[in-house]
């Protein structure tokens, strides 16, 4: 049986909450774009960056955004040998 080690030692890119606030300002402003450009007709856009909690997911919402992705708050190292 071949030995595999799936790990994250390679630096990845400016995430998590260092993120965050750049994605809620982000977020914030094309919500704003979008509302008045398209009035109150049906848009998506989602809130990306640095959600940890349900609190920072919220915030995505309350600034516009109608979903929120999360990603690497979910990850998990996997090791078989």
């Amino acid at each position: 049986m071949p030995k595999f080690s799936l790990r994250y030692s390679t630096p990845g890119g400016y995430s998590a909450k260092a993120v965050h606030p750049i994605a809620l300002a982000k977020v914030m402003n094309i919500a704003k774009l979008m509302k008045s450009e398209f009035g109150d007709t049906d848009y998506s856009l989602s809130g990306i960056g640095g959600v940890e909690s349900g609190g920072d997911a919220a915030e995505f919402i309350l600034l516009g955004a109608n979903t929120v992705q999360v990603g690497c708050e979910l990850t998990v190292v996997i090791s078989v040998y």
